[in-house]
């Protein structure tokens, strides 16, 4: 499936579960999408693709492009998991930038060892 099919089953998809058509490059959430609809949108991608997706895919490509390149990319494919975007979770591959979750882990630890 190229990027244009994909973005183009990606409008059919929101807009058949949420009744919102959302702009090529609107973010879902500015577009008026919630954290619920992502979900209803997540379960008919999944079920129309015949893959798995994590659902944090969808907030990590807040739009239809984002989301459309990175499915033709393959990558949750190849590392199971968007987790990051690479195998160990630091972050998306070349970016240098660290994930959400650890990101997370980081100001826990800074949190813990403050009062140390």
């Amino acid at each position: 499936m190229t990027e244009d099919d994909l973005r183009r089953l990606l409008d059919e998809i929101v807009r058949d579960a949420t009744g919102v058509r959302v702009p090529l490059d609107d973010n879902f959430f500015d577009a008026g999408l919630t954290s619920e609809s992502l979900a209803r949108v997540h379960h008919a991608l999944t079920t129309r693709l015949g893959r798995e997706l994590p659902i944090e895919a969808l907030f990590r490509y807040p739009n239809r492009r984002l989301l459309a390149q990175h499915l033709v990319s393959g990558a949750d494919e190849a590392s199971g998991s968007v987790r990051g975007g690479t195998p160990d979770g630091r972050g998306r591959a070349g970016s240098g930038a660290p994930s959400v979750a650890q990101a997370r882990r980081d100001l826990r630890a800074r949190i813990r060892n403050r009062g140390r």
